[in-house]
């Protein structure tokens, strides 16, 4: 496995509180594969319809909650495909970016200093958002709630991007061939 594969690997034992094991990391070639893997590791149970939980909208909940807070601006002008640097770039608004930490339940934020340059990761309210399902599942999962299937890829695809930086993948990519990574 290469330093790419290993972060990954690391990566999702980290969002789902689990370990996986090297032989098993080295036999998983998709990110279907990774999904069943964890699915299979969390219980594999089925969610009834309309009891499963929607990770990426609880997301995008939060942080639009908080940046309405911070801003004090409103809610309808926060959406998922918002610019962060029309949000915070008037104003010197940067300092209200720290406030979001606190403000949403997320440890990790991206630093205000990256702002006026908006990395790529970081360009809209809903990148943000996919990097708080990425960074923190557990979080937003209600507690005692069950993994769904669905979930659960949310939660792999939230950090493939997020690793490798790769939007635009299929379920069934292999990440040597597919996607490149060593």
């Amino acid at each position: 496995m290469g330093l790419d594969t290993v972060e990954l690997v690391i990566a999702f034992e980290d969002g789902f509180g689990i370990s996986i094991a090297n032989e098993d990391a080295e036999q998983i070639r998709t990110p279907r594969m990774v999904i069943d893997h964890i699915w299979s590791k969390l219980g594999g149970a089925e969610v009834p319809p309309g009891e499963e939980v929607c990770l990426s909208l609880r997301a995008f909940a939060r942080v639009r909650s908080g940046i309405v807070t911070a801003l004090d601006c409103p809610r309808g002008m926060v959406r998922p495909g918002t610019r962060l640097s029309d949000l915070f770039a008037r104003d010197n608004r940067k300092d209200r970016w720290r406030l979001l930490p606190s403000l949403t339940g997320m440890n990790r934020f991206p630093q205000p200093g990256l702002l006026p340059a908006l990395n790529l990761r970081f360009q809209t309210v809903g990148d943000v958002a996919t990097d708080f399902v990425a960074l923190q599942p557990r979080s937003l999962a209600p507690e005692g709630a069950v993994w769904s299937r669905r979930s659960v890829r949310t939660v792999v695809r939230a950090i493939i991007t997020r690793q490798l930086g790769i939007r635009g993948f299929s379920d069934d990519d292999d990440f040597v061939n597919d996607l490149r990574i060593d």
